[in-house]
């Protein structure tokens, strides 16, 4: 039972994953009643099958993802220039690979970044056993009419990263209005700047962004 519990926390499966999970023990246990015991190989087997359904069709309950991937508007919200003036100013860093994420209300917005070997880095998880930081986290206990989020590393790992924004808070745009940002991706000297208008309720994920290093 014990190892079941484990099973459960370590997967985070919805409510009504476990209500099926349950349909399929319970069915299980019934073929192997005249065996004094359950096939534990095969509990478990089920186990791996059932997660694995919920893991594709049922992500957005599991992650809080969203279904649409917003695309970027032709002029930049924040230009390059004033994101480098925004960092310098709220004490960021820049390093061999460095993301930042700016706008331009009072909203709270959140930056996330998924490393290759899978930490993410974060407002609860400021740095990463790689050398990632997050160095400037605004508009939670710091709140700017011109905000940004910055995460940098000096010796960044080679592979694939994934760039999240959540919406954490709506302040000054209301519900159903779009949100304007810009990230800013520098690998070196290479600086790429898109900006998105993002849209969604409190505590959606509202734009995801892949890229490799180098």
């Amino acid at each position: 039972m014990e190892r079941v519990k484990q099973y459960f926390r370590k997967h985070e499966w919805p409510w009504w994953g476990l209500a099926g999970l349950c349909v399929v023990l319970g069915l299980l246990l019934l073929f192997q009643s005249s065996r004094r015991c359950p096939d534990t190989s095969r509990l478990y087997a089920a186990f791996g099958a059932l997660d694995e359904g919920i893991n594709s069709c049922c992500r957005c309950e599991r992650t809080g993802a969203i279904d649409y991937a917003p695309e970027p508007v032709e002029e930049d919200v924040v230009s390059r220039e004033e994101v480098d003036e925004r960092r310098v100013d709220a004490g960021g860093r820049t390093g061999e690979l460095t993301v930042s994420l700016a706008w331009n209300t009072t909203d709270d917005l959140d930056l996330a970044v998924r490393e290759p070997g899978g930490t993410i880095i974060y407002h609860k998880n400021r740095r990463s056993a790689s050398g990632g930081e997050l160095d400037v986290d605004r508009n939670f206990g710091t709140i700017e009419n011109s905000p940004m989020e910055n995460v940098f590393w000096e010796a960044p790992p080679r592979g694939k990263y994934t760039v999240v924004v959540s919406l954490y808070e709506r302040r000054a745009t209301s519900r159903g209005r779009p949100i304007d940002a810009t990230v800013q991706i520098r690998k070196g000297n290479d600086v790429e700047v898109k900006s998105y208008s993002l849209n969604g309720e409190n505590q959606d994920a509202v734009l995801t962004v892949n890229f490799s290093y180098p």
